[in-house]
């Protein structure tokens, strides 16, 4: 149970509020390109269109696969060094990207196959973050690749919103896990804060 300071806010949501204020929130994903990211983004724009879900319109978030869930951390020199070894010490490997399923009953999410040699490159990271201190959410240990396509504001829109894209063509793209890149969130949008490329 999170501690209660009573009035408007608990300890927890204070706790919450002063480190956001004190300390960049980053993630680090897998940055998907060309025609699986335009593919992405019009699907989510047309979605979003279709059933007014206009807070999706507005993440505007990069299209990615998430390898390390959000963290806050106000020196992101130690991270970068990480992200820069473990693409150093990789080559390419093999993403499948594609399909949807439905989590929660209340979002629909990209299913993404990564090869053997993929899932490595994640769990070397996490072990090279987990070296450093960095914060390990226990999804980064029992990973499962995704991209979010679109929430739904309640249950109800969102079995409208599945219904409408299983009645869509869902085209495959087998991509290259080219690389790693760390986003960043300084206000109220992700943006791309560096990439690393895997060569």
């Amino acid at each position: 149970m999170r501690p209660s300071g009573g009035g408007f806010f608990d300890l927890g949501e204070i706790y919450i509020l002063t480190i956001s204020f004190l300390f960049m929130k980053y993630g680090i994903v897998y940055l998907v390109r060309g025609d699986a990211a335009e593919y992405h983004q019009n699907l989510v724009k047309s979605a979003g269109l279709k059933f007014g879900e206009m807070k999706v319109l507005d993440r505007n978030v990069p299209v990615h696969v998430t390898l390390k869930f959000n963290f806050f951390i106000d020196d992101i020199g130690q991270v970068e060094e990480v992200v820069k070894k473990v693409t150093m010490e990789s080559k390419p490997e093999k993403i499948r990207f594609g399909d949807f399923k439905e989590f929660n009953g209340i979002a629909a999410v990209s299913k993404n196959e990564l090869s053997e040699g993929s899932l490595d490159i994640q769990k070397r990271l996490i072990d090279g973050l987990k070296a450093i201190g960095v914060e390990i959410h226990p999804r980064d240990l029992d990973y499962k690749p995704h991209s979010t396509l679109i929430l739904g504001s309640t249950k109800e829109k969102f079995k409208l919103i599945w219904k409408y894209l299983n009645s869509l063509e869902k085209p495959i793209f087998d991509l290259k896990f080219d690389n790693i890149t760390i986003l960043r969130k300084p206000k109220d949008a992700w943006e791309i804060h560096k990439v690393f490329e895997i060569k």
